[in-house]
């Protein structure tokens, strides 16, 4: 019988790649006693949101930002296999935080061979084979272009762009050589101390089920997704649930899906954090061709390398808020140096429902909520509270109480203040 518990695992899942099946050990049947627990199961697990399970993953993740790929390199699959897996390795151990806590989707793009689809990297790949090449020979710390707390930022985009030895083909990145030492020199360590060589993942697998997907999600943490984009995906809103109604295919992408709604995947693209909702979106399941399943992350093997502790950095500042009427302002907000408007810093609270940012036309620091990213970070002014005039952010703590919006103006709110 199909809910035989013997089922359960030990599936064999045949290679297009390889010609042949390969045996998977976490693969199988996903059996439940009764159908009242797995009535029950759809009804407590219609939607997954990892910021309720992992929250300190989930606002490491948002600190590091949603991945900018360009136009000029077609390395999604490497950018939502990095964004997934990073994700996971900070699950299995939360020590893996703070600025260098990301994985390299340039290493991949560059030396993956076997996950290319084309010459090279930037000629498309596929995740699953990606993830497999990952268990054997590891990947290193690389954050955005910008990020030089890592090994191997990425090289497409940020400071590394002007100094990457990639060449142009056309209109497309040929991509540096595979290095054999961090591009960050003064990176603390070496590229082959800093590689994360997890085992687990020969086991990674794909399917086209939404259900196994969600489960993997709800149980481990993000996948990778792939699906077609359509013309109208490329005018998707923040808030949207993406139904196709484009017949102009224009090409496949691979994303990290990272939660889940009863009918649809909540995913992070690759497109920088204008696109969406700060570069997340949402789609329904039909329009998703397969998941892949990364395998788990701790398997015991001689080969595996898990090199945490990572080198310690520079931690980002905060600041806290007391003495709204509005509870939700009271809050912690952090630095967020992705995320930058008027050539400053923002600060997200602990929910990353509300940021602090610099209001350039009134000349002061405000809080507003993250709804209103997209028209803040093209120059408009929405606020919530803002700081009295001349007040510098990072002059705390402060006496000196903020204004705060009442439904038709901003009042001066006694106590609303900066307290440490």
């Amino acid at each position: 019988k199909i809910d035989d518990p013997k089922l359960s695992g030990n599936w064999s899942e045949y290679s297009e790649e390889e010609g042949r099946l390969l045996f998977r050990p976490h693969a199988g049947v996903d059996i439940f006693s009764s159908h009242a627990e797995l009535n029950e199961r759809n009804n407590t697990q219609r939607e997954f949101h990892p910021f309720k399970k992992w929250p300190h993953c989930s606002f490491e993740e948002f600190m590091r930002g949603p991945r900018n790929q360009g136009d000029s390199c077609n390395n999604c699959w490497a950018m939502a296999v990095a964004s997934a897996l990073q994700m996971r390795v900070c699950i299995n151990n939360q020590s893996f935080s703070g600025s260098r806590a990301a994985l390299s989707a340039g290493y991949l793009t560059s030396c993956a061979m076997d996950a290319w689809k084309g010459q090279n990297g930037c000629e498309e790949g596929n995740p699953t084979v990606a993830l497999r090449w990952i268990s054997t020979n590891g990947v290193p710390t690389g954050g955005d272009g910008s990020n030089s707390q890592t090994c191997v930022p990425d090289f497409q985009n940020g400071i590394s762009l002007m100094k990457s030895t990639y060449t142009y083909q056309g209109n497309m990145i040929t991509p540096p050589a595979c290095p054999t030492n961090c591009t960050v020199h003064s990176y603390p360590r070496d590229l082959q101390d800093d590689l994360f060589v997890l085992a687990g993942l020969n086991e990674t697998w794909e399917t086209t089920s939404f259900e196994s997907a969600t489960l993997a999600i709800n149980t481990s943490g993000p996948i990778a997704m792939s699906f077609a984009v359509y013309e109208d995906f490329l005018s998707y809103k923040s808030g949207q649930i993406y139904n196709r109604s484009s017949d102009k295919f224009l090409f496949d992408h691979v994303v990290n899906a990272f939660g889940f709604g009863p009918d649809y995947i909540v995913a992070l693209n690759s497109w920088g954090s204008a696109f969406g909702d700060v570069g997340r979106f949402m789609i329904y399941k039909q329009w998703i061709k397969s998941y892949t399943i990364p395998g788990p992350l701790l398997k015991r093997s001689p080969a595996a390398k898990y090199p945490l502790p990572l080198p310690k950095a520079e931690k980002h500042a905060a600041v806290f808020f007391q003495g709204f009427n509005n509870s939700a302002l009271n809050d912690r907000y952090q630095e967020m140096g992705k995320y930058n408007v008027s050539g400053n810093f923002t600060f997200w609270n602990s929910f990353l429902t509300n940021f602090v940012y610099w209001c350039k036309s009134s000349k002061r620091w405000t809080i507003t909520t993250r709804s209103n990213w997209a028209k803040v970070s093209e120059g408009e002014c929405w606020w919530s509270a803002q700081a009295p005039e001349d007040l510098d952010i990072f002059d705390w703590p402060s006496n000196q109480s903020w204004y705060e919006y009442n439904g038709s103006t901003l009042v001066l709110q006694p106590g609303a203040q900066i307290v440490r």
